[in-house]
């Protein structure tokens, strides 16, 4: 029926839009009690390039932090202070980058969820000014 295709469909661009901005929101705000991109000192932040890249800063609180992207596991894994190993902030992510600029970052996110024979994509991208 048309009607079911149509929900299915909705259904999975929602979650593809869900994933993705939950993923930027954890880069920008940061995991559970531990400060994310928005908190970091400007002259710590260190990005390290490539399909598998990194960035790692200190926040406010003087503690150090990092965000890692896998290509190949479609994964962002957070670490701190209060992690041991990585926690897993986003999955199925297709493709992610974060670029260093003068006075912030500029991050982007791409989700791809595949439902039977529905699948969808969705990007969500930000720049956070540094305060710091």
């Amino acid at each position: 029926a048309p009607e079911s295709l149509e929900v299915k469909t909705d259904a999975v661009q929602l979650q593809a839009a869900q994933k993705a901005s939950a993923a930027v929101e954890r880069l920008v705000y940061g995991v559970g009690a531990q400060y994310g991109l928005r908190s970091a000192v400007s002259s710590t932040v260190v990005v390290t390039p490539g399909p598998n890249w990194s960035v790692s800063y200190v926040d406010i609180m003087g503690l150090s932090n990092s965000f890692t992207y896998s290509s190949a596991g479609k994964k962002l894994t957070y670490d701190g202070s209060d992690t041991t190993g990585g926690v897993v902030v986003g999955r199925s992510i297709a493709a992610a980058s974060v670029a260093n600029g003068v006075d912030g970052l500029t991050i982007s996110v791409t989700v791809g969820v595949t439902e039977g024979r529905y699948t969808a994509t969705n990007t969500m991208a930000t720049y956070v000014a540094y305060r710091n």
